[in-house]
């Protein structure tokens, strides 16, 4: 064929423009491989800008959409439409503003070939003017459209809770339940233990699941699974943190026994040293005390203040008053249908923690009977060093429980009905009761103030004289304590609340209010003396 052959020329026309084409074409593609590196090394750079700021909208917006979008973005979006050439500014103000929020989005992710197209992107995010950030688009997108919109019409603060909550959820690690079989591989508990309760692992794993046998061995293994094992409490300061913090830490304890509690100044001493012992070795075996003292001196309120939460102790209260079976603090057999544990273990269980600090309150109070002995006998077993590393709750069988590390207190009024057996074991410490003078001082600067709290009044709102209080204290049941003298008081307190809202003819009641001894003979006094009637009355001040 020659080379002037007309096909020969078309296909030789179309060999060069297919090469033409393809070279145009590489042309492009490196032109636009060149654009999108120079914009994802731009975006990159504004990315890093934001990390070094405080992410809001405004800096977003001047530094990132100005970056990316003006350079190009601004005459493509003017010459989509000769129109706006006429006003081109106010036209790009207008697509940037109605905008905002995809510009930023794509901004954040760096992504340059989508940034340069936003104007092409209907899906325009409005969060309702709600300062822009990584996290809220983070989240903000994961929401369904039936979230958006709620997300949408919410104000700037609940925008602002709801993220912020978003965002501690996700850096929440979860911490998946050890299985009980690891849980007691890795145990103290002896081998011969450890042994039993693989045993019954496996046996409930081929037990037919219906059988009420599986529910009662499902339950055991189910509370087991709740006992702290090889989990203890540390107080917080240690030997090796020198005397200065040790002082420190000690009289600030001192210090907050004075705020809440008044007198019993050789009481708090005494706890203050059971403290400074417990700094120095730590990981003895617990202490035993008994606080013996008249009804309402604030015995309680001694340990709960002064130790449990001076100290943050995880604490057990557990009534000892008419107590007449052993089960209350031992259990029953697992055996049994709706049998369960006793309260020893299940105070391990509610304070996490193997030495946890007992309160027995009211040790006097036990039942004067064959059964009420054995709870007796039981408190011996958990109070002696010797056997007290291995207490064991019927419930389950054979499995020793270590508490020889808690702390154990028991309060008491009559010191001649504890056995002396248990009596020998404790640090005993003596809260002695009140004269007037004392009961004066202890109501104007802490009784008075806390009932106050509970009407939402403030201190100076009812005013109480000393002559009043001396009154009320001559007209009341006498006592060491004196529950009786804030019930009298707080019965006062009630009146002049109820009056507040509810006037009378007799008197008008406006803050601050003077008590007068004639408001207290007209309104309380026969609710304030030792009657039946007065006892029947002031039970629901209690």
């Amino acid at each position: 064929m020659k080379k002037d052959d007309p096909i020969h020329k078309d296909k030789s026309r179309e060999s060069k423009s297919d090469s033409e084409s393809e070279s145009e074409s590489d042309s492009e593609s490196k032109t636009e491989d060149t654009e999108d590196s120079e914009y994802k090394e731009e975006a990159e750079e504004t990315s890093e800008d934001i990390e070094d700021t405080e992410d809001t909208e405004e800096y977003i917006i001047d530094k990132g959409c100005n970056n990316l979008f003006n350079k190009d973005c601004q005459n493509e979006i003017i010459n989509d439409n000769p129109a706006n050439q006429d006003n081109p500014d106010n036209y790009f103000n207008k697509y940037q503003e109605e905008n905002n929020n995809q510009m930023i989005y794509l901004i954040l992710n760096t992504n340059a070939k989508n940034a340069r197209n936003a104007k092409r992107n209907n899906n325009v995010l409005n969060l309702n003017k709600h300062p822009i950030n990584k996290k809220t688009y983070r989240f903000y997108n994961k929401y369904s459209s039936v979230e958006k919109k709620y997300f949408d019409v919410l104000s700037d603060a609940d925008k602002t809770k709801l993220i912020d909550n978003e965002d501690i959820i996700e850096k929440t690690t979860i911490t998946y339940d050890v299985p009980m079989r690891f849980k007691i591989l890795t145990s103290d508990i002896n081998i011969r233990t450890k042994k039993s309760i693989i045993w019954k692992i496996e046996s409930l794993n081929k037990m037919n699941s219906n059988s009420s046998e599986y529910y009662k061995l499902s339950s055991w293994i189910s509370s087991l699974n709740n006992i702290p094992f090889n989990k203890f409490y540390e107080i917080p300061i240690k030997i090796a943190d020198g005397n200065d913090k040790i002082c420190n830490f000690l009289n600030n304890i001192r210090a907050r026994m004075d705020e809440t509690i008044f007198g019993h100044k050789d009481a708090k001493e005494q706890i203050v040293r059971v403290l400074a012992q417990l700094i120095s070795f730590p990981k003895a075996n617990g202490y035993i005390i008994g606080i013996q003292g008249s009804a309402g001196v604030g015995k309680t309120k001694l340990i709960k203040e002064g130790i449990c939460n001076a100290l943050n102790y995880p604490n057990a209260f557990i009534s000892l008053s008419g107590t007449d079976d052993s089960s209350f603090l031992k259990g029953h057999s697992y055996t049994y249908e709706g049998s369960t544990y006793g309260k020893i273990c299940e105070s391990l269980m509610k304070t996490g923690i193997m030495n946890p600090l007992f309160l027995f309150d009211e040790l006097d109070k036990v039942s004067n009977t064959y059964k009420g002995q054995e709870i007796v006998n039981t408190l011996i077993h958990i109070t002696d060093p010797v056997q007290n590393d291995k207490f064991n709750d019927r419930y389950f069988e054979e499995i020793d429980f270590d508490i020889s590390r808690s702390m154990i207190i028991f309060t008491y009024n009559d010191d001649s009905l504890i056995n002396p057996i248990l009596r020998d074991r404790m640090i005993v410490i003596n809260v002695s009761g009140y004269d007037n003078d004392e009961k004066i001082v202890l109501a104007s600067g802490y009784i008075i103030p806390e009932i106050l709290k509970q009407y939402n009044l403030n201190d100076g709102d009812i005013i109480f004289s000393n002559e009043l209080l001396r009154h009320i204290i001559n007209n009341i049941e006498k006592e060491d304590g004196v529950r009786n003298l804030k019930r009298a008081i707080n019965n006062i307190v009630s009146w002049i609340n109820m009056m507040i809202y509810v006037p009378t003819d007799l008197i008008k009641i406006s803050l601050p209010y003077t008590v007068s001894q004639t408001f207290y003979d007209t309104y309380c006094k026969k609710y304030s003396c030792n009657s039946s009637i007065s006892a029947k009355h002031n039970s629901i001040y209690l």
